[in-house]
């Protein structure tokens, strides 16, 4: 008997301690309590896009392990990292600075799970015949610090190892945790294997002047991809830029992207939001293509080449500068319920050769209520095709709408007069970028 209530006694005990955790969580913050945030945290709202562990490719480097690469084997200075069978291992959370050749070898994070992991390239160049030259394989998150006026080569040759393709390796830096990439310096990443950047969880590149020459995709990520103040030039046979999962997104806030890609120059499977920076574009398919939602907010967007030029199930233009050529579609709305071509401002540009093109196509409606539209090419005979194509209605109610060449759809009744529509027609490369 006394030893049941002493059970009871302890039970009441749990349970209030339990409930006492329970207040100081949910009003910890009222009390005074100072909580504790990881603003590098995927949940963290603070951080917005980017945190301040992202932006700072500047961190101090005195208390860093500091390892000297020299063809097959390395010099290392500090703890947490060894060198085995001609690659790197870097084993603990901290600090690290590289230098130096590896011939034929990885530098591969292998930590805790909960581990950040700070890697700064202070002029490398790293070869692996048969796997990636830079290896996540467990981490938090890993910061790869591009060093200020240092140059970088990561690259690899053009089959990986069965062991490599086994546990699916598949490009010259590959991450299976988050990946953030920073710094001044510049990075050069070539590949005959897939893709030059893979992550399969978050990729934020927020500094560098990163170029990249892959076979595959030149960045591909399964969740999320952002960018800001970065310089990226990629030549690639796949896609440019190719973010994979139904939960993902493509963010970009800033910096310079030059892409000629084979196939896509960016795609996403959910949505891309673009609030600055600027798009030089070649693609031997669409140029940016989003899944469910394109969105551009400011920014200059230039697109020389294209099979289409914008393509997602809802595109909304609320600045920015967008010149398009493309050999069908320019802008194209499709694939969802209701397409939208939503505009309320900024210049836009599009010139599609006469055929069987578009130039604006909206298989819903179009909605203009500011900014500047230019149009030119399309048919200029027959039904299916023209300079404006539209299955809903067109409304403007804003700005100004110059459509030049091939059939154009009419606004509705209800529409501002703000359109000008004539019957000029352009052929291919009979186009002028203005300025």
């Amino acid at each position: 008997m006394s030893s049941n209530k002493k059970i009871d006694i302890i039970c009441l005990i749990c349970i209030f301690i339990g409930l006492v955790i329970t207040v100081l969580f949910m009003f910890g913050e009222a009390l005074g309590i100072e909580v504790i945030h990881d603003e590098d945290a995927e949940t963290n709202e603070d951080s917005q896009y980017f945190s301040s562990k992202d932006l700072n490719g500047d961190w101090d480097t005195d208390a860093a392990t500091q390892i000297v690469l020299d063809g097959d084997t390395a010099k290392i200075t500090g703890s947490g990292a060894y060198f085995y069978g001609g690659s790197l291992v870097i084993t603990s959370a901290g600090y690290y600075v590289i230098s130096g050749e590896l011939t034929d070898g990885s530098i591969i994070v292998d930590a805790n799970q909960n581990a950040k992991v700070f890697v700064k390239l202070a002029g490398v160049d790293i070869y692996s015949e048969d796997n990636a030259a830079f290896l996540v394989n467990q981490a938090d998150k890993v910061f790869l610090t591009i060093a200020n006026d240092t140059q970088n080569t990561i690259s690899t040759g053009s089959v990986f190892s069965s062991n490599a393709i086994a546990e699916g390796v598949s490009g010259a830096i590959y991450a299976k945790d988050d990946l953030t990439i920073n710094g001044g310096g510049s990075l050069t990443i070539t590949t005959g294997y897939r893709h030059g950047i893979k992550a399969k969880d978050d990729l934020v590149i927020t500094g560098g002047d990163i170029t990249i020459v892959c076979e595959g995709d030149g960045i591909n990520v399964n969740d999320s991809l952002r960018i800001t103040k970065a310089r990226i030039s990629i030549d690639s046979g796949g896609d440019g830029i190719d973010q994979g999962n139904d939960t993902g997104y493509i963010y970009i806030a800033d910096g310079t992207i030059d892409i000629d890609a084979g196939d896509d120059a960016i795609n996403s499977a959910v949505s891309i939001t673009i609030d600055g920076g600027t798009l030089n574009i070649s693609s031997g398919d669409d140029a940016i293509h989003a899944q469910t939602e394109l969105t551009i907010n400011d920014g200059t967007i230039d697109v020389t080449g294209s099979h289409e030029g914008l393509e997602a199930g809802f595109i909304t233009i609320n600045g920015g500068r967008a010149v398009i050529y493309a050999e069908d579609d320019c802008i194209n709305a499709g694939g969802a319920d209701a397409p939208l071509i939503k505009i309320t401002g900024g210049y836009i540009e599009v010139t599609t050769p006469s055929g069987d093109t578009d130039a604006i196509d909206s298989n819903g409606d179009i909605e203009v209520s500011g900014g500047i539209v230019l149009v030119r090419g399309g048919s200029s005979s027959g039904s299916v095709a023209g300079s404006i194509d539209v299955d809903g209605e067109i409304r403007v109610t804003g700005g100004t709408v110059i459509a030049l060449g091939g059939i154009c759809e009419t606004p509705t009744q209800d529409s501002a007069n703000t359109s000008i529509f004539s019957g000029t027609s352009f052929g291919a490369g009979e186009y002028v970028l203005t300025d």
